[in-house]
């Protein structure tokens, strides 16, 4: 679970409890990658799974290198868990300021909502998520 993978990255920040959730809020959800205004990938959730692959217009020009995470251009790369690339851009959720922002946004803990609050930009890399599709039960 990503609660497990954050307190292996940083295990003075995870407290019991205080991580994000899978829940069975939000069926899917999609993210486009992208360096500046170019679109590197698709990262989608659904069916309880994670799936990312590299936009057609990136395989035409790959003006930067592969991911290091992602080095087959041609794959569809498909993981249960979200990988450290992609979860640590979500904080540990027991800061009173990321506690407020997640109740302003209706309260619910899950990646893909944690991922649309705080993970659209990262001081980890240069790279940007755009959330462009949510489906709700």
């Amino acid at each position: 679970m990503i609660t497990q993978l954050i307190k292996r990255i940083s295990p003075w920040t995870a407290q019991e409890g205080k991580g994000p959730t899978k829940s069975n809020t939000i069926l899917s959800g999609k993210f486009i990658l992208k360096y500046g205004e170019k679109e590197i990938g698709v990262l989608e959730y659904k069916n309880k799974t994670w799936i990312f692959k590299y936009t057609e217009e990136y395989k035409r020009d790959q003006f930067i290198l592969p991911l290091v995470n992602f080095p087959d251009i041609t794959k569809t790369y498909i993981f249960e868990e979200l990988l450290p690339f992609f979860a640590t851009r979500i904080p540990t959720t027991n800061q009173p300021f990321h506690e407020k922002k997640i109740k302003a946004a209706g309260g619910k803990e899950d990646e893909i909502t944690l991922l649309q609050l705080f993970g659209l930009n990262s001081i980890n890399n240069p790279f940007q998520l755009q959330f462009v599709e949510p489906m709700h039960n």
